[in-house]
């Protein structure tokens, strides 16, 4: 079946020479020279669609600087997530999920990605839909929309740096919802919906947030010994909001392993550099069992800080989402401990996770000066 976000299809038609012969006529046989000739076909115009949901680009394979693959099934370098149907399937349960529900699953205020679109343009998704956008179900969640160019994501690893992505035009999706000063914390799953028509009768886009986070920014927990007098004040911190809040676990920010730090959780059989370190697969995380997702924000959102130049005991560095709560680089809590590492003096130690390349550590790998800030999901 042909598809309008990878037309125009090319097809050339080529010939090595010869003749054509009949059984009647004056002349009876005419000899022809090699050829060919290109044609180029458009699917129906009227089909509108979303091409490619894009939000940071960095980190994927091309950017992270490890020689790692980290690239999901419907990740596209320089482009983002490739969508493949309109509609959400709201099932999360198993791998074979990721290829049936649309970007995000999971969601923080202040995060924002682009809908690379097909055959209507950003300014018509924004007359038909508006510029804010309830969940169906209502709630404390909504969505802020825009017509942007996507940006040039800048990057630096420990290697090299640049910029990922082209500048197209788009529809730039904000998300709004609760944060670490809000009166009204209250979360429960929501669905959104954007159409191509006011009638609101031709589905666009449609994807569920099934996680909300809440980063509180400018606040350092220290820890001390193996971290868990840190770990219990953020969670004393996170409960003191209702609403089912909690510290997370490492499967709640990414779907990668590193069992140099005594974490093996995420995806399995997944690759780790040369120390024994992985990097989150870029794709929508799944629900592995009822009480355990495989994946969270890192994995999905790729890198999340506010600032270029915040802090950072490392080179790791992107753009980001500038107007978010996530104001540092390393790190942020983990209820976790690290258990069976294969560096042995980790185990039993706090982790904490990086969040630009998304990986869990030991609280302390940087001899106890990482900042570490605190972090609540629910549900």
């Amino acid at each position: 079946m042909l598809n309008v976000c990878d037309s125009p299809y090319r097809l050339t038609i080529s010939s090595s020479g010869g003749q054509l012969q009949t059984r009647y006529g004056v002349p009876d046989r005419i000899a022809f020279a090699s050829g060919s000739h290109t044609y180029y076909i458009n699917p129906n115009r009227a089909i509108v669609s979303v091409c490619y949901a894009q939000p940071n680009l960095a980190f994927d394979s091309s950017s992270n600087g490890m020689g790692l693959n980290v690239d999901g099934s419907t990740w596209v370098a320089n482009k983002g997530y490739k969508v493949l149907s309109a509609s959400n399937s709201g099932n999360y349960n198993e791998a074979s999920s990721v290829t049936s529900n649309n970007f995000p699953s999971t969601g923080s205020h202040g995060l924002f990605f682009y809908l690379l679109l097909k055959n209507i343009t950003p300014a018509q998704v924004l007359a038909a839909n508006g510029n804010e956008v309830r969940a169906e179900e209502g709630g404390n969640v909504s969505l802020t929309l825009s017509t942007e160019n996507t940006p040039r994501w800048q990057y630096r690893n420990y290697n090299n740096s640049g910029a990922l992505g082209n500048a197209e035009p788009s529809l730039k999706i904000t998300l709004k919802g609760p944060r670490y000063n809000s009166s009204n914390k209250s979360f429960t799953p929501v669905t959104f919906k954007l159409y191509a028509d006011s009638s609101k009768t031709k589905l666009l886009y449609e994807f569920k947030i099934m996680r909300w986070y809440i980063a509180q920014p400018s606040v350092n927990y220290r820890g001390t010994g193996n971290g868990s007098n840190a770990q219990t004040q953020v969670s004393n911190y996170c409960a003191s909001f209702g609403s089912g809040y909690r510290i997370p676990d490492v499967n709640d920010y990414t779907n990668a392993n590193a069992s140099r730090y005594g974490w093996r959780g995420g995806i399995p059989g997944r690759a780790e550099n040369s120390v024994r370190v992985g990097l989150p697969v870029r794709q929508l995380s799944y629900q592995e069992s009822s009480t355990k997702w495989q994946g969270g924000l890192f994995n999905e959102w790729g890198c999340i800080v506010n600032n270029f130049n915040a802090v950072d005991l490392e080179s790791i560095r992107c753009s980001g989402y500038p107007g978010s709560d996530w104001d540092i680089y390393i790190g942020y809590w983990i209820r976790s401990v690290g258990v069976n590492a294969v560096d042995s003096h980790r185990n039993g130690k706090g982790l904490g996770v990086h969040s630009a390349f998304g990986f869990p550590y030991s609280y302390d790998f940087h001899d106890y000066r990482a900042v570490n800030r605190a972090v609540c999901v629910t549900p």
